[in-house]
């Protein structure tokens, strides 16, 4: 009944060759113009280097292994930004930046984008789709740190629970808000006094979203995705119903949503067998209960899934709901989904389901090959940055993925003129420093390959790694021109 989630992924075929990943990085940036997206989470610096150090952390959530900001500086990665790479650190930790009006504009920005230029049909009815993974740490001074419980492990981790709400317009999920959460409050958050001790406790203004974000941290999941389904309802997402698995299967919540949605978004999600009585013909019963006296008579077989199923309406705390009992054909275990939407056909609320898994496929890509959760810094606002530009990251390749893909007529059109003249991002900063050579040369009134020498004689040959990439580009540029003239640079260089 559960698919594979490897069949689901959506990045994974993509990412796989890290050249037209790089090679794309302009295009999707440019596509939701993530300087807006700053100026509306008031992400800008004085300096003015704000918008480039987001993109530079975007390319380093592309590029694969483990590299971090520091191992990419002592290979000389970013040399041509001043500010060094404490300017990176010090826009993590700025305060005054509204990460989730980054992530929010973004998510926005994706719809609006695929809204507009999409031709191919939706498989299924948009949904919301909530759920939450584990963001393992090991420093103890990471502010706000607890031991969370991991239901994969079955153990205690240090870390935080990340709850994610995500929205599926019937092919692919985006990550639209987030928050972070730690558990074990009555237990000391499941540390020990000297751990205790490391704990940091920071300052923040309370003005400050960083201070709202932190606030989080204590209060429940249920409230939280509350919040954030109001939030996402606000920015116009429109959506039929919101799927989660059993942990959110309360009649409370259910009603809530049916209360901040008016009435328009349905709750689908799996069912608890605990001791809840459902009311049927205004009888209570348990799901076992239910399951021992209606699973013979009223069960039916689907040949398309190969599984049988039977329903069952009836009311819980005044609340209506739909009990949809499915079990494999050669399976003994009944499980049950639950849903508010009391007219859904067993297909649609099967297929609806499966969408959910979606989800689980965003965190496995997310960690995976944007480095969700790698992120060691004590600064509560550094963690809530390194989650919102890995979400934010993903979106942008879940954005290039579908219209690559030929989602679109225009997109197999430029796809194809793009073959014809493929270049790297290597490759444009190439020649991007060609032509500032060019530049250079004419106003100097010098001949390129004599101010080439001599910047290679006076920078005792450090320079000579790069006048070789130049020559390269040269060749390339110039073919069978200008051959002395290079063969001049190559005794030079060798």
């Amino acid at each position: 009944m559960i698919p594979k989630i490897d069949s689901l992924s959506e990045i994974s075929n993509y990412y796989s060759n890290p050249e037209t990943v790089c090679s794309s990085v302009a295009t999707i940036l440019r596509r939701l113009s993530l300087t807006k997206a700053l100026e509306v989470g008031k992400g800008f610096q004085r300096n003015g280097r704000s918008v480039s150090l987001l993109y530079m952390l975007i390319i380093i959530r592309l590029l694969k292994g483990n590299n971090s900001i520091h191992s990419l500086w002592k290979n000389n990665f970013f040399n041509f930004i001043e500010s060094g790479k404490n300017g990176f650190y010090r826009f993590l930790l700025r305060p005054q930046t509204d990460w989730r009006r980054v992530l929010s504009y973004v998510s926005v920005k994706y719809r609006q984008t695929v809204g507009q230029n999409s031709i191919s049909k939706p498989k299924t009815e948009a949904c919301f789709i909530v759920d939450d993974t584990v963001i393992e740490k090991t420093g103890l001074k990471i502010e706000g740190i607890s031991k969370v419980f991991d239901h994969i492990s079955d153990t205690f981790l240090l870390g935080f629970k990340m709850l994610v709400l995500g929205y599926n317009d019937g092919i692919s999920t985006q990550a639209c808000d987030f928050s972070l959460h730690r558990e074990n409050s009555k237990n000391n958050w499941g540390l020990n006094k000297r751990e205790l001790k490391k704990h940091r406790q920071g300052i923040h203004d309370k003005k400050d979203p960083d201070q709202k974000r932190l606030n989080e941290l204590d209060i429940t999941k249920l409230e939280s995705t509350l919040l954030m389904l109001k939030r996402a309802i606000r920015n116009n997402f429109k959506a039929s119903y919101l799927l989660a698995d059993s942990w959110f299967s309360t009649i409370e919540f259910m009603k809530e949503i049916k209360i901040i949605s008016k009435n328009s978004i349905n709750y689908l999600g799996v069912g608890r067998k605990d001791g809840a009585r459902y009311h049927i013909k205004g009888v209570g019963w348990t799901p076992r209960q239910i399951i021992e006296r209606y699973s013979r008579r009223s069960k039916r077989k689907n040949k398309k899934y190969n599984c049988e199923f039977f329903y069952s309406k009836c009311v819980i705390h005044d609340c209506p709901v739909k009990l949809i009992f499915i079990k494999n054909i050669n399976g003994k275990e009944w499980s049950f989904l639950i849903t508010t939407d009391m007219n859904i056909n067993f297909e649609k609320a099967y297929e609806l389901y499966h969408v959910r898994w979606t989800i689980e496929v965003l965190f496995k890509e997310c960690k995976q090959y944007f480095k969700l959760g790698k992120c060691q810094s004590e600064h509560f606002n550094a963690q809530i940055a390194d989650c919102t530009i890995a979400l934010i990251t993903h979106t942008l390749v879940s954005l290039e993925n579908r219209f690559s893909n030929y989602e679109t007529l225009g997109g197999l059109f430029v796809d194809i003129g793009d073959q014809l003249s493929l270049m790297t991002l290597w490759q444009r900063i190439m020649n991007l420093i060609v032509k500032i050579m060019k530049a250079i040369s004419i106003l100097i009134s010098e001949p390129i390959f004599e101010l080439m020498r001599r910047l290679i004689i006076n920078n005792h040959g450090e320079l000579k790694n790069l006048f070789n990439l130049i020559k390269t580009e040269f060749r390339l540029e110039t073919k069978n021109t200008e051959k002395s003239q290079l063969l001049a640079v190559n005794l030079i260089v060798n």
